[in-house]
């Protein structure tokens, strides 16, 4: 008897059933804002889903894309204001985009692949952006809308 009651406690453990995951692992919706890049990082890292660990290194890279931006950009420069526009409006636009994921995808794996799929082009662009290659990323923008437009 209490070899079974042994065996059907290890199989009820949360540690065998996956709660030990940080809820970032397993709930698209969770806040993931409040945290620092590096904590998104190893929140990917322990991760069981390859998906939820990707989503979470691109939400740390989109972190650490605004915090360069805005600390790159002098506060005097003309650039500065331009710099700080763009970097606002991507924050914006992914904010939106985390939000419209969960009322045009119903399951969790379309929402994981458009909100992946969001993350890195926007993350190139503003990448793009920081390196000083407004035309490039302007560009990319553009076509990119224009592709959205066409479908």
């Amino acid at each position: 008897m209490r070899k079974l009651l042994l065996c059907i406690a290890l199989c009820i453990s949360p540690t065998l059933c996956g709660a030990d995951e940080h809820a970032a692992c397993t709930d698209i919706a969770y806040d993931w804002f409040s945290l620092p890049a590096d904590e998104l990082r190893s929140i990917a890292h322990a991760c069981k889903s390859g998906r939820f660990s990707e989503l979470n290194y691109l939400r740390a890279y989109h972190h650490d894309l605004v915090t360069e931006g805005i600390a790159a950009s002098s506060p005097t420069s003309v650039a500065h204001v331009r710099n700080h526009a763009n970097f606002s409006a991507y924050t914006f636009h992914m904010l939106l985009t985390e939000q419209m994921a969960r009322h045009y995808y119903p399951t969790t794996a379309g929402q994981l692949a458009f909100l992946i799929e969001e993350y890195e082009v926007e993350n190139e662009i503003a990448e793009l952006w920081l390196r000083g290659y407004d035309n490039l990323a302007s560009r990319l923008s553009e076509l990119r809308t224009r592709k959205t437009e066409i479908k």
